[in-house]
């Protein structure tokens, strides 16, 4: 049996967890919890930047928390990723969620020609 939890994201507030004690995060590779991402309300979203939405936080710390045994779904994240990816980040008392774009194939493959070009023609000389 897997666990599963939905995080919404609106332009004026997204989900937020307040917990009144420890958080054990009883999970495993083979049954994980599951954490599905959510855009509502015509979420304004610009996949050009970078994003974090804090999304818990235990008074009394988080235990047992293993990136290997969490899973990310984001299916019902409505908006344009622009090829960016989601990840949990953690401390030891709050979990958030971070968007980190991505740049575009164009601007990348121009950031890494240039230096070669570069190179080449040191090389050249």
């Amino acid at each position: 049996m897997s666990l599963a939890a939905r995080v919404e994201f609106g332009n004026d507030a997204s989900d937020f967890w307040q917990v009144d004690g420890i958080l054990n995060i009883d999970a495993s590779a083979a049954h994980p919890f599951t954490i599905s991402l959510a855009s509502i309300d015509g979420l304004i979203f610009d996949h050009t930047l970078d994003h974090t939405w804090a999304i818990l936080h235990a008074d009394g710390g988080i235990v047992g928390f293993d990136p290997a045994e969490l899973l990310l779904d984001a299916s019902e994240f409505k908006n344009n990723r622009g090829g960016g990816q989601f990840s949990i980040e953690n401390t030891a008392t709050d979990l958030s969620i971070h968007f980190s774009s991505v740049p575009e194939p164009v601007f990348l493959a121009a950031f890494t020609l240039i230096p070669l070009a570069t190179l080449r023609r040191r090389r050249q000389s």
